[in-house]
């Protein structure tokens, strides 16, 4: 997220088509007790997503100064990413859990769909470029896997279909690595009447 113009629901949402920005909704629903899916989607994809981040940031970064309100935003984005899954998980109230791979991977999917098509729509009215649009969908942005799928379907979205078959792998791998783990099931209790206040 950019500051300095003008904030409007238009821009937030715009913003949402980002997947580390995606986060700012996605953080506060892991916080609602039976909302068990967004803990899981934000274990098993966004945090690794937002980790990539750390790994290779961005080149405009270089004509920015380390107390930018871009580059601090863009830091407390993506570490809250990693550091919320993260916690929940020390504390053991979240671990990746087998039978959440496919609704994750569902929603992986429908996140980059709708994506697509609110950035097709954009483009074609000329409000944004394929070359900065979101997400991926219609730019590699120089990622070697994403170069390398884009050579071999070249056709912007679809080219993203085989790494739905990577991201299964790896739901699966992550579920299979914590299956002993024992966790607290992350809900509420209303506290006993005699409970000491």
């Amino acid at each position: 997220m950019k500051f300095g113009g003008a904030f409007t629901p238009g821009t937030l949402a715009m913003e949402m088509l980002q997947v580390c920005n995606f986060n700012f909704i996605l953080l506060p629903l892991m916080l609602i007790p039976k909302f068990e899916l967004a803990r899981q989607y934000s274990c098993m994809f966004s945090m690794v997503s937002a980790i990539t981040t750390f790994l290779s940031p961005a080149s405009s970064w270089a004509d920015l100064e380390w107390y930018s309100a871009t580059v601090l935003n863009s830091w407390l984005n993506h570490v809250f990413a990693v550091a919320l899954p993260l916690f929940m998980m020390a504390a053991r109230r979240l671990k990746p859990q087998k039978k959440y791979v496919l609704p994750v991977l569902g929603c992986v999917f429908a996140y980059f769909t709708i994506v697509a098509g609110v950035s097709w729509l954009l483009i074609e009215n000329g409000v944004i470029t394929a070359e900065n649009s979101f997400s991926f969908v219609f730019n590699t942005e120089g990622i070697i896997i994403f170069d390398l799928l884009y050579e071999l379907i070249p056709v912007p979205y679809f080219y993203l279909y085989p790494f739905l078959i990577v991201l299964y792998l790896y739901f699966r791998l992550l579920a299979w690595a914590a299956k002993k783990r024992q966790v607290i099931p992350f809900t509420y209790r209303a506290p006993k009447e005699n409970a000491i206040r």
